[in-house]
């Protein structure tokens, strides 16, 4: 499965958000997100993280794509960013 988070977050209004001039891309927040993981396979997770921080495109077998979609899940973010998580990890899966 291929999973893309190189997408901007989004605000009501459908505008993107910018912190500063640069727009908050999913694909920042998600790398972010897999380093401050506390379990899991260090190595894989560093190496997804390396990959969607540099914008590139995940291609995970399904037992991998079930490990990500459970880390999308379980985080806390705030339904603002959460969303755009989600819907990025769904369209992987529905193009399946």
């Amino acid at each position: 499965m291929k999973v893309d988070f190189n997408v901007p977050l989004l605000d009501l209004d459908g505008n993107t958000i910018n912190d500063n001039g640069t727009i908050l891309l999913a694909s920042k927040i998600m790398a972010n997100h897999l380093m401050g993981q506390k379990s899991g396979d260090a190595l894989k997770l560093f190496s997804w993280a390396q990959k969607i921080y540099k914008n590139e495109v995940l291609e995970l077998d399904p037992s991998d794509f079930k490990t990500l979609k459970k880390i999308v899940d379980d985080s806390d973010f705030a339904v603002i960013t959460k969303k755009v998580l989600i819907d990025c990890v769904d369209k992987a899966e529905k193009s399946e």
